[in-house]
């Protein structure tokens, strides 16, 4: 730590100094873990940049951060298990396509699915990026299941297991590998990660491949305005991380931050519940929250022959009972925003 110190205390460091504390991290990855490889790249490239080494170097801003890291994380980090079971106790398939990313978490009874899809510029981005962030996406859906074990991680692109283990040069990417190493410090996760070929992935490759056609959201100005009459909602049941409304959802598939999957399996009760189900669901809601005796805002479209339409107006003229308010919402181009 002395030697750490009195690199932060001086704005040109000999190069000698730097090499001996970036080898001395290094010396400990059997204890502290890869994080040892991830957090000593940028001094690597300062370390290189000397033509002899009693040159003095000027850390760059990220070799810097990397050098405050380590003064502030080697006591928490310090402790860590030599030695681990030699089993995993959680198993973990992830994929990436072109349109979205899936996981498969297969220990547990019956599978756990994450899902999500790509924005359009993600799309855009490489298939290393998006596998990599696949894993980072995966993980942070499953954390609190996976959290205290050690997980066997399986995927198909064999730069991803390189970089979680080691980092990567290209910022974006080592920027996610590090995502992926501080959910798994926070979560006591130990992870394993091993190539296999894609003709062993097919449950995550066809999860990844799923395509949500009924991924939007009412345009947050009038969820706000209908959250102000009516609410405050506490729980969107029909979301995912990219569209909910509120910090609290329920999703179709695992997602970072959802609270539980198919809302249906939940009780409503004792919340005010936003409902902005698929149009195929409504009846099934109206239903579901006449069980739970919930109360909430639904979106429903005006469409007079549709099946749900008879359980919302019974006589073709009067609400039901159970509708309390009611305000119609002229559909503008901007009246539901892609998820």
């Amino acid at each position: 730590m002395h030697s750490i110190d009195s690199v932060l205390a001086t704005r040109l460091v000999p190069a000698r100094l730097l090499a001996s504390i970036t080898g001395q991290i290094i010396s400990m990855s059997l204890a502290i873990g890869p994080v040892a490889r991830l957090r000593t790249r940028a001094l690597y490239e300062v370390i290189n940049k000397r033509r002899f080494w009693s040159d003095k170097l000027q850390l760059s801003l990220l070799a810097h951060d990397e050098v405050l890291f380590w003064q502030s994380s080697l006591p928490s980090l310090n402790g860590r298990p030599i030695w681990f079971s030699p089993s995993a106790t959680r198993v973990v398939f992830s994929d990436a396509s072109s349109t979205g990313y899936g996981g498969c978490h297969t220990v547990e009874i019956g599978p756990s699915i994450a899902h999500g899809q790509w924005s359009q510029y993600e799309a855009t981005l490489s298939s290393t990026w998006r596998e990599l962030k696949a894993v980072s996406l995966v993980l942070d859906s499953f954390a609190t299941k996976l959290a205290g074990h050690r997980v066997k991680w399986f995927t198909d692109n064999q730069n991803v297991v390189r970089i979680v283990e080691a980092g990567s040069k290209k910022q974006h990417l080592q920027f996610i590998a590090l995502s992926i190493f501080v959910t798994c410090f926070r979560q006591g996760i130990r992870l394993d990660m091993e190539w296999i070929p894609r003709s062993l992935n097919d449950k995550a490759d066809y999860i990844s491949r799923i395509r949500d056609y009924d991924d939007w959201k009412i345009n947050p100005g009038i969820f706000s305005w209908i959250d102000a009459m009516w609410g405050p909602h506490s729980v969107d049941c029909f979301a995912h991380v990219d569209n909910t409304q509120l910090p609290t959802f329920y999703s179709r598939f695992w997602c970072p931050g959802s609270t539980a999957i198919d809302a249906f399996t939940v009780n409503w009760a004792g919340n005010i519940n936003w409902w902005a189900p698929p149009i195929h669901l409504i009846g099934r809601v109206l239903r579901h929250a006449e069980t739970c005796s919930a109360m909430g805002s639904l979106i429903v479209p005006v469409w007079k022959s549709a099946s749900f339409w008879p359980l919302i107006c019974p006589d073709g003229t009067h609400l039901a009972p159970f509708v309390h308010k009611w305000v119609y919402i002229p559909f503008q181009p901007t009246t539901f925003i892609p998820g």
